[in-house]
């Protein structure tokens, strides 16, 4: 596995190389900073996990607020990641998710859409 990534000022993040594709309400990231509820059975059930790609994502604390988007090579579920002419096949995917944490009440609002070829 290879990555690299890239902070900017702002927040905003670039990632490429090998990574998980950002899906579901699932953060990315240490479970010191989620609930145990977000770890959920059935979007690892349909994760494409890790695949060469490249994404940027950015999270606004003030707002609560997160988007990701990425483009990968199409090689998960069963897909070879080429097609006939053997060019390379890419598959596109988008997330925007909300939170609101405060004691005794959590909030966690999101959507997630990914564009692919399923062989």
């Amino acid at each position: 596995m290879a990555r690299v990534r890239y902070a900017f000022d702002n927040g905003l993040k670039i990632k490429a190389g090998k990574i998980r594709e950002d899906m579901s309400l699932n953060a990315l990231t240490s479970s010191k900073h989620i609930n145990t509820i977000e770890r959920s059975t059935l979007a690892n059930t349909f994760s494409p996990f890790f695949r060469w790609g490249v994404s940027a994502y950015q999270y606004s604390e003030n707002s609560g607020v997160r988007y990701a988007v990425g483009v990968y090579k199409n090689d998960a579920f069963g897909a070879s990641g080429h097609d006939e002419d053997d060019s390379l096949t890419l598959a596109a995917t988008g997330r925007l998710t909300w939170s609101s944490a405060s004691p005794g009440d959590v909030i966690h609002l999101g959507a997630w859409h990914s564009y692919r070829d399923m062989e």
